[in-house]
C-alpha cells in the first residue's frame, strides 16, 4: 500500500502545471536563488544532490554557483523535461539527471550538499521529508550540508473573518436563493490565504525540525500543548498553520539550532524570518535566508492551512485558549496526516449561537455589544 501511495504521489508530478505553479512562486524560488548566490562557497567545486529536482531550477542555481557535479534526482516522468532544460542551458556536463526514487538510485560518490524543495501544505502534507532524510543517510558526507537546514511549523488562532464574510456573501444570494446553510456543513481543513488582521493571538511553535539530525520515525506522531493568549476582541473560528524554513547550519558552539529555536520559540512568534547569525566551523560566514509562509509575509503557493472549529468562541484581550494539537501520520497514506485539536481549557466565552446565522447588520451590532460588555468586565 505504501509503495502504491508513493507511486501515485510521484505520478502527480508528471503534470507540468504543478511545476509551473511552484516556479511562479517568487517567494519560494527566490529564497533558494538568494541563498545559493550569497553563499557560493558551499557549492563551488562541490558535489551536490538535488532531491526531487522537478524541472531542475535548483540544479541550475547550483551549477551557476560553481558546483563540480550535480545529481538531479527526480522520480516522476518530468525528469525527461528536466534533462532537456539542463541540455538547453548547456550545463549537462555538470548536471546529471537521474530518473528514479532517491531511496533506490545509486551514484558513484558521496555528496557535499543536498538541496531540496520538499515541503508540503502545513509543511508535512504530501512532503518529501522522509526522502530527504534517506538521501542524507545514503549519500551525504559526514561534514556535508543540507539546505534548507531547519523547518518550523506554527499554529495561531484565527477569526477567519475575511473568509467568513466572503463565503457568507457568496451563498446568501446564490442565483437569487439563500444557500447559507452550506457554510456550516463543511468543517474539513482548508487551504486559504489568511488576512493578517484575522490573527487573534501570537503564533506558537508546534515543532522544529533539524534536517541534519532528524530521524524518519520522529514524525509518526507530533503532539504539543499550546496556550494562546488573545490580543483583541473577536471570534475564534479555527486555527491556522504555516511554516518557515531556514537555510542555515550549526553555529560556532556546535549546538543544534533546533535546540536554540525551541528554547527561543516565543521570540519567533511572528515567524518573521529573523536572520540568525550562523557559522559553519572552518569556513566562511554563512548568510542565512528564511522562506516563510506566514500570513505576515508575501503569499506563497502553500498559503496557510486552517483547521475550522465546530464551535466558535468570543474572545477578548487577556482571555486564553489551551489545546493539545496532534498530527498523526496516516497508516495507509504515509505522506498525509490526521490533525486533531483537543480543547483542554478556555478562558474565552463560548458562543451560544453561530453569528454566521444572522444578518450582517445584526452580526455587527451583536459583535459590538459583546465587545462593550467584555470591556465593562
Amino acid at each position: 500500500m505504501e509503495e502504491r501511495d508513493d507511486r501515485k504521489y510521484e505520478s502527480s508530478y508528471n503534470d507540468i502545471t504543478v511545476h509551473e505553479l511552484m516556479l511562479r512562486d517568487d517567494s519560494r524560488t527566490l529564497a533558494y536563488k538568494k541563498f545559493i548566490e550569497e553563499n557560493p562557497h558551499f557549492f563551488k567545486r562541490k558535489v551536490v544532490m538535488d532531491v526531487g529536482a522537478g524541472t531542475g531550477i535548483l540544479s541550475l542555481f547550483a551549477a551557476s554557483a560553481g558546483a563540480k557535479k550535480v545529481y538531479a534526482v527526480e522520480a516522476s516522468n518530468i525528469s525527461k523535461l528536466c534533462k532537456k532544460i539542463i541540455e538547453k542551458n548547456k550545463v549537462d556536463g555538470i548536471v546529471q539527471v537521474i530518473h528514479g526514487r532517491v531511496e533506490e538510485v545509486s551514484i558513484p560518490e558521496k555528496v557535499d550538499v543536498i538541496i531540496s524543495e520538499w515541503m508540503g501544505f502545513y509543511l508535512l502534507h504530501e512532503s518529501m521529508l522522509q526522502s530527504v532524510i534517506v538521501a542524507r543517510d545514503r549519500f551525504l558526507k559526514q561534514d556535508g550540508q543540507i539546505f534548507p537546514s531547519i523547518a518550523n511549523l506554527y499554529a495561531c488562532p484565527t477569526s477567519l473573518k475575511s473568509h467568513h464574510d466572503e463565503v457568507n456573501k457568496f451563498w446568501k444570494n446564490f442565483y437569487g436563493y439563500n444557500f447559507k446553510s452550506t457554510t456550516t456543513s463543511n468543517k474539513e481543513p482548508k487551504i486559504l490565504t489568511i488576512n493578517p488582521k484575522d490573527l487573534i493571538s501570537d503564533p506558537h511553535l508546534i515543532t522544529a525540525i533539524d534536517l541534519m539530525y532528524a530521524d524518519v520515525n520522529d514524525f509518526n506522531i507530533i503532539s504539543t500543548s499550546l496556550k494562546f493568549a488573545f490580543t483583541k476582541h473577536d471570534i475564534m473560528r479555527g486555527i491556522a498553520l504555516w511554516f518557515d524554513v531556514i537555510f542555515g547550519n550549526e553555529d560556532d558552539d556546535n549546538e543544534p539550532i533546533t535546540k536554540k529555536i525551541s528554547q527561543a520559540s516565543n521570540t519567533l512568534l511572528e515567524s518573521s524570518g529573523t536572520s540568525l547569525q550562523v557559522f559553519s566551523p572552518g569556513s566562511n560566514i554563512m548568510k542565512p535566508v528564511t522562506l516563510s509562509t506566514s500570513p505576515l509575509h508575501p503569499a506563497t503557493h502553500w498559503k496557510q492551512t486552517v483547521i475550522p472549529f465546530f464551535e466558535s468562541y468570543f474572545v477578548r484581550p487577556g482571555s486564553w485558549f489551551k489545546c493539545e494539537m496532534i498530527l498523526t501520520q496516516d497508516e495507509l497514506h504515509k505522506r498525509r496526516y490526521n490533525i486533531t485539536v483537543e480543547v483542554e481549557d478556555s478562558g474565552g466565552d463560548k458562543e451560544e449561537d453561530e453569528i454566521s446565522d444572522v444578518s450582517d447588520d445584526i452580526r455587527a451590532e451583536l459583535e459590538e455589544l459583546v465587545k462593550n460588555k467584555m470591556e465593562e468586565n
